[in-house]
């Protein structure tokens, strides 16, 4: 939630999401070669370039879809 002092976060028991949901995991790399036709080197470097966002990465395996068609 967004204030004009800051970010404040809000207990998980608030928003009854499951702890586990919370967590954000990283993309396992055999499904990311997959998911972006890329190598083993380079999904770990994209990986470890975005520490591990998911969002992050999602959104640069998708402009590169977009730039190679």
């Amino acid at each position: 939630m967004m204030r004009q002092d800051g970010t404040t976060a809000r207990k998980a028991g608030k928003r009854r999401v499951p702890e586990w949901r919370l967590n954000k995991r990283t993309f396992e790399v055999p499904y990311l070669m997959k998911l972006g036709n890329i190598g083993r080197q380079e999904a770990l470097a994209l990986i470890a370039r975005h520490n591990g966002d998911r969002d992050e990465i999602t959104a640069e395996l998708f402009s590169r879809r977009g730039r190679s068609h």
